[in-house]
C-alpha cells in the first residue's frame, strides 16, 4: 500500500549564520517579519532576515516547508498534487482544500501541476535502468480541446521485472516508422533484450521475431473469436469438425499443441486462395488462421501482456476517467509520468519531489 509523505510546514524559520555571500559564520539577527500564507494548519509564519558582520549583507531564511516568494506552503501545494493524481479535477481539488481550510483556485492547482510535469521529466533518466524484458502497449486518451475535441494516441513501455513505467509517449501506434524507431532508441538506451506486445502491425515489423513475445491474453482471446464467427459461418459438417478440435486446442494449450496445429494446417493444403477481388470463403480464412497460430504458436505462451496493461490503467485510465478530458496533449505524457514516478517510489511516496 503506498503512503504519501505530505511536507509539513513550521510556525518559525531556523537561524542560519552561515553567510551565503562570504561563507563565514557571521551572520546576526537583524529582523523578524510575519507572513500571512495559505495552509491548511497554519495562518501566519515568521521569517528571520540575518545581515553578516563582514560583509554587510543581508539575507532571509524561510521556514521550513515553504519557498521563497511563495505564500502558499509546500504542504498545500503536495496536497494539490495528491488530489490531481487521484483524479480529481483541477476545480475539484480547489473546492477540497478550501474544506480543508486552504482557500485555492484551479488556476494555482494547475500551475503546481504543470510544475510537477517539469519536474518529473527532469527526474525521469532514460537508460537508468538496465532492462531485460519489456512490455509495449497504446492506448486512446480524450483530448478535450474546445471545438476540436478527439482522442490522441499513447504509447506506454514498462519494464516487466517490477511493472516500472520506462517511457510514455504521444504517438500512433499506426506509423510503423515512428514505432521502429521509438523501440531501436529505447532498446540502446536500456539494452532491452525481449518485448511483450500484441500482436499489432507495428510491433510485429519492428521487433525481430526471435525477440518479440505475443500476449497470450490478447492472443487466444483474438484467435477464439474468428473461431466463433467461422463457426457461424460455416456450412459444411467437415469446417466444423476442424473448427471445433481447434477451439480445444487453443482452450487446453497442451505441450504438443504447435504440432497439432501444423497438422490442421497441414490438413486445409487443398483449400484454394480467394481470387483478388473476392471474398475468401470460411475455408480459407480458418487455413489462413490455422496457419497463422501454427507459425507464432511458439512466441505466445510464455507471457501475458498484464505488466504493461496494469501501467496503462493505474497510470491513466482509472485516474483520468472522473476527468472530462486533457486541454494539453503534453499532459498527458505529464499525467501518466507524474503517476508512473510516483509508482516507482515504493511503500514511500514524497510529494515533495516534486515541487523542488
Amino acid at each position: 500500500m503506498l503512503r504519501y509523505i505530505i511536507p509539513s510546514l513550521q510556525q518559525s524559520a531556523q537561524v542560519s549564520r552561515l553567510c551565503p555571500y562570504c561563507q563565514q559564520y557571521a551572520g546576526i539577527l537583524h529582523q523578524r517579519r510575519t507572513l500571512v500564507v495559505t495552509d491548511t494548519r497554519l495562518a501566519e509564519v515568521c521569517k528571520l532576515r540575518l545581515r553578516c558582520s563582514r560583509c554587510r549583507r543581508s539575507w532571509t531564511c524561510q521556514p521550513a516547508g515553504l519557498q521563497a516568494h511563495f505564500p502558499r506552503s509546500q504542504r498545500v501545494r503536495a496536497l494539490n498534487l495528491l488530489f490531481y493524481a487521484l483524479g480529481l479535477s483541477y476545480a475539484a481539488t480547489a473546492q477540497v482544500m478550501g474544506a480543508l481550510g486552504a482557500k485555492e483556485s484551479d488556476t494555482s492547482v494547475y500551475r503546481d501541476v504543470v510544475t510537477a510535469f517539469a519536474a518529473v521529466k527532469r527526474l525521469h533518466q532514460r537508460g537508468k535502468r538496465r532492462v531485460r524484458l519489456a512490455g509495449i502497449d497504446a492506448t486512446f486518451q480524450r483530448l478535450a480541446q474546445p471545438g476540436q475535441a478527439h482522442h490522441e494516441s499513447v504509447v506506454m513501455v514498462v519494464d516487466f521485472q517490477d511493472g516500472y513505467l520506462l517511457e510514455v509517449e504521444l504517438l500512433d501506434e499506426q506509423d510503423e516508422q515512428a514505432v521502429a524507431a521509438l523501440i531501436k532508441d529505447l532498446q540502446a538506451a536500456y539494452g532491452i533484450a525481449d518485448w511483450v506486445s500484441d500482436e499489432h502491425q507495428s510491433y510485429e515489423k519492428a521487433i525481430e521475431k526471435p525477440h518479440h513475445y505475443l500476449c497470450t491474453t490478447h492472443f487466444k482471446k483474438n484467435k477464439l473469436r474468428r473461431i466463433r464467427e467461422l463457426q457461424r459461418q460455416a456450412k459444411s459438417k467437415r469446417l466444423q469438425q476442424e473448427l471445433a478440435e481447434f477451439e480445444e486446442l487453443l482452450q487446453q494449450v497442451p505441450e504438443d499443441g504447435q504440432m497439432r496445429a501444423k497438422r490442421i494446417y497441414q490438413r486445409q493444403k487443398r483449400i484454394k486462395r480467394p481470387k483478388k477481388g473476392q471474398r475468401a470463403s470460411p475455408a480459407a480464412r480458418f487455413k489462413a488462421l490455422a496457419r497463422e497460430v501454427y507459425e507464432k504458436w511458439g512466441r505466445v505462451w510464455q507471457h501475458t501482456n498484464n505488466a504493461t496493461e496494469r501501467a496503462i490503467g493505474l497510470s491513466l485510465k482509472v485516474r483520468a476517467k472522473l476527468m472530462r478530458g486533457f486541454k494539453v496533449k503534453e499532459h498527458i505524457v505529464g499525467f501518466a509520468q507524474m503517476i508512473g514516478w510516483m509508482r516507482g517510489q515504493g511503500e514511500r511516496v514524497e510529494v515533495g519531489k516534486l515541487l523542488d
